[in-house]
């Protein structure tokens, strides 16, 4: 478990992970056959799927308390009858966009920000940090912030970032690069699973890196 604190706009958000799935280590992974490519188009257009992705909470999707397996789930704060964006965040959630729509109709819980426990909900539906960047590029199985680096190249750069690249903070947090803010490229515009659902957030670059994030881009990804 990890507490990560950003401060963005004058306010210091403070996030808890955990960290679970493939690997525990960042030694080489083979790729083959199952993680095909992709391009950055690719990974973009999903990324703004599931950070543009519109729905309705209702009564059923809101709750604070122990499922029926006595797991401790926290749902963000929806308003019942609010249209949302952006698919929620869940505690080691790895639904693709159709998965959450399903679960909600099938009456799970609307995400879990819970992140304090070893086991994730089977009540919920959602994404996390890892899930979805895991979804973006489209890899066979859930990846987290442990495993990112054995399927990736690590830039001897942080300016030479692209869309469809990715900052990872071992063990912690892990966000997908979209763009550069600035011509002097210290400011980038991201998505990430975070603070309840996905969506775009922007950082200073070099604060970043000072907290310990480092880019990366994937092995199979194409221009």
């Amino acid at each position: 478990m990890f507490r990560w604190k950003m401060q963005t706009g004058g306010i210091v958000a403070t996030i808890v992970f955990s960290f679970f799935v493939v690997g525990c280590g960042s030694s080489f992974l083979d790729l083959s056959p199952g993680y095909p490519p992709l391009s950055r188009g690719e990974a973009i257009a999903i990324a703004e799927r599931y950070a543009n992705h519109e729905w309705t909470a209702g009564p059923q999707h809101i709750f604070r308390g122990r499922d029926g397996d006595g797991i401790f789930v926290r749902t963000p704060h929806w308003t019942a009858g609010q249209i949302n964006r952006g698919v929620a965040y869940k505690w080691d959630g790895f639904a693709s966009v159709e998965e959450f729509d399903a679960g909600l109709a099938a009456g799970k819980f609307a995400g879990d920000i819970d992140c304090t426990k070893p086991d994730q909900s089977r009540y919920a539906v959602g994404v996390d940090c890892s899930g979805f960047v895991s979804r973006c590029w489209k890899l066979p199985v859930k990846h987290s912030t442990r495993s990112f680096p054995g399927i990736c190249i690590r830039l001897p750069d942080a300016a030479e970032l692209r869309p469809g690249d990715i900052l990872d903070y071992f063990d912690a947090h892990v966000v997908l690069f979209k763009e550069f803010v600035d011509p002097d490229r210290t400011k980038i515009r991201c998505f990430e699973a975070r603070d309840g659902k996905v969506r775009v957030w922007e950082y200073n670059l070099a604060d970043m890196l000072r907290e310990g994030f480092k880019p990366y881009r994937y092995k199979r990804i194409t221009d």
